[in-house]
Order: C-alpha cells, then structure tokens, then sequence
C-alpha cells in the first residue's frame, strides 16, 4: 500500500546486500551493489590515500587497530619493497605484502 511490498524495496532502491566474489572480500563489502569493484586489496592502495577496512584475516593486525571498519593511511607503498607502511591514527605500522594481499579495503 505504501510502497512496504515483497520485493519492490529490494528492486528499486538497491538495500540489499550482495555477496562479494572476490577472493578474500566479506559478504558485506558492498563491490556488487554499484556493479564494479570498488574493494581492493592493502597491497594495491595508493600512497597517501585514506582507506577504510573492510575484512582482515589476521589476528595480529586487528589488534593493532586495523580491524572491520577502520580507517588506514598508507604511507609507504613501492613496488619492489616486500613492506607496506600504513597508519593508523597516530601509530604506523610495517606489515608484510603477503598478508597485505590478505586484507581487503575500499
């Protein structure tokens, strides 16, 4: 009656979620709601850029502050360096590019 049915909301104003299918993304990350990829991975970011977190892996990294929903800044990202250096608030970090390739942001 008021525009409440059965999937009409789904369908016109976008509010579901779809399951990401890239490697590594979680099933809220967002990358098939606009139809392109809009996540990427640690190792790909560009240096001076703010990210936001979308899923890591690590237990170490998490409880360093790099977990869901926070926000980093890499600082050091080269191509043959085998380390990213990223920030978070006021704390930088080193973390290896293999597990970069792990933690996926947008």
């Amino acid at each position: 009656m008021f525009g409440f049915g059965r999937g009409r909301r789904n369908k016109d104003f976008g509010h579901h979620r779809q399951r990401c299918d890239q490697p590594g993304h979680g099933k809220g990350c967002g990358c098939g709601r606009y139809g392109i990829s809009r996540c990427i991975n640690l190792d790909e970011a560009a240096v001076g850029q703010r990210y936001r977190v979308i899923a890591n892996p690590d237990k170490k990294t998490m409880e360093m502050g790099i977990y869901r929903t926070g926000v980093i800044t890499v600082h050091k990202n080269e191509e043959g360096n085998p380390n990213i250096v990223v920030g978070v608030g006021e704390s930088r970090y080193i973390i290896p590019r293999d597990l970069a390739k792990k933690i996926v942001i947008k």
